[in-house]
């Protein structure tokens, strides 16, 4: 009895794994994983200045005005770009994330860009122990911009299908597949000849089908839909034409049938040019909670259109602490125009 005393308060550990009170820890894990990557970018550019770029000349602020804004169509006609994240815990837990987008100039009808997604865990190990966790995630992005004089807007919708499993040595504590929606619009206006101002609202809706085990051989089946609007707004100054110093502020809201979380970050970062080829970047980012993380990395820029950029981030995941322990998150990027 001892022994399935203990399986059935595991199992309640995943669908329950906080009830809704003030403090972030007390947030369901399937309403603060969205929250965790809603700050979250794949490229390294941003990474490195704390999640901070919506007002950006370049093609990875999450305004996605800066694709047609950085793109150049004068002098190129494609972009490419490869980003991987690494992401290891306190826990042990490892994440992989690889990205992989292409731009092209359609002429009058503006930018394309097209992305796709892979993103899954490796020594999946959470601070409840001997809970496991494996997760893997496939998705594709369509986004689009276009650049008028001083003003650009951007627009972007996305797909995601992603499977979660936590689990003892005994028993599979919860098993499910979720498909996500998400929709992005963003506007910018250049202010003179060196400030930047841009905003975007993004909304996201999925369903989660899934499989609860209660004890060995008893489960239970259940349906879950989820909703999530993020907004936001920045303001950058540009050194020079491709260094920038950014303030970003982010509100996200994330719900399901029954509670809610909302989350206001607030992240500063910058770059640092030592040459014509070379920037250093650092950044810090915090939220309602007091959670500090902080930034830095490099970039290498060894010909017009191409760059390699490098990114570290530490403490940048508090929404996951509860499982995972503190994050640390490395990027490399690289991104070639032609």
């Amino acid at each position: 009895m001892a022994k399935y005393g203990v399986l059935l308060v595991l199992s309640s550990l995943i669908p329950q794994m906080m009830v809704a009170e003030t403090r972030l820890e007390s947030s369901p894990f399937s309403l603060r994983f969205p929250a965790t990557f809603s700050h979250f970018s794949p490229f390294a550019d941003v990474a490195a200045k704390g999640g901070a770029a919506t007002a950006s000349p370049f093609g990875s602020s999450p305004t996605l005005t800066g694709i047609a804004w950085g793109f150049q169509p004068e002098a190129f006609d494609y972009q490419a770009s490869l980003n991987y994240d690494f992401l290891t815990f306190d826990s042990g837990t490892d994440l992989h994330l690889a990205t992989q987008t292409i731009a092209f100039d359609a002429g009058d009808a503006g930018i394309f860009r097209v992305a796709l997604i892979e993103f899954q865990s490796a020594d999946g190990q959470t601070r409840l122990s001997p809970v496991e966790y494996d997760f893997e995630l496939l998705g594709t992005r369509l986004d689009w911009s276009k650049k008028f004089g001083d003003y650009g807007i951007g627009a972007g919708v996305g797909f995601t299908h992603a499977e979660t499993l936590f689990s003892t040595p005994t028993l599979r504590l919860s098993d499910s597949e979720k498909d996500n929606w998400t929709f992005r619009l963003g506007g910018q206006r250049q202010l003179g000849e060196r400030w930047l101002i841009a905003a975007m609202a993004d909304y996201g809706n999925g369903s989660t089908d899934g499989v609860q085990g209660v004890a060995p051989g008893l489960k239970r089946s259940f349906v879950e839909d989820s909703e999530q609007w993020v907004v936001q707004t920045g303001l950058a100054f540009l050194i020079t034409p491709l260094a920038v110093a950014h303030v970003d502020y982010q509100y996200g809201w994330f719900g399901n049938e029954t509670e809610d979380l909302q989350m206001h970050r607030w992240s500063a970062g910058t770059d640092i040019p030592l040459s014509s080829w070379f920037l250093l970047r650092t950044g810090a980012s915090t939220d309602q909670y007091g959670n500090l993380g902080w930034s830095g990395g490099f970039a290498v820029l060894p010909r017009k259109g191409t760059s390699i950029n490098l990114a570290y981030q530490s403490g940048m995941m508090p929404e996951l602490d509860r499982e995972f322990g503190k994050a640390q998150m490395f990027n490399l990027s690289l991104s070639y125009k032609w």
